[in-house]
């Protein structure tokens, strides 16, 4: 088989393929929210609502990579000072966001979810904690 098939992209290449995720002068990663200009409140959350389902589609298509921070940059970098007509961008974001988890939490026992996440974690930590000993 040819090597080029095993060529996978890296998760911040993908990120960046997010309308709404550039890389900016003098930074050395991406900056995760540099969404559009937008005219008005309304067109913020618009905007804002796509940016969601822009996240979610990349996050279906690219299972392996939920869980990983994503989310997390991208609120790191909002500017929640940010009081013009603009806020409407993350206000639309951030709703739709609730939206999908609500969805998402109607088809899933969350009780059961959440323990299996916690039994995933502890066993990942064991297996760390084995390979540091087998180092030292």
């Amino acid at each position: 088989m040819p090597r080029s098939l095993y060529h996978f992209i890296a998760l911040e290449t993908k990120e960046t393929h997010l309308p709404f995720v550039r890389y900016l002068p003098g930074r050395t990663y991406p900056h995760y929210w540099q969404p559009e200009e937008v005219a008005d409140y309304e067109a913020a959350c618009v905007l804002g609502r796509q940016y969601a389902a822009h996240l979610a589609q990349l996050l279906k298509s690219n299972q392996l990579h939920i869980g990983r921070g994503l989310l997390h940059r991208i609120a790191r970098d909002i500017d929640y000072s940010d009081r013009s007509h603009r806020r409407g961008l993350r206000l639309g974001f951030f709703n739709y966001l609730e939206v999908l988890l609500g969805l998402a939490g109607r088809r899933v026992s969350l009780v059961r979810h959440v323990e299996a996440m916690h039994q995933v974690h502890r066993g990942l930590d064991a297996l760390a904690r084995l390979e540091r000993k087998r180092r030292g």
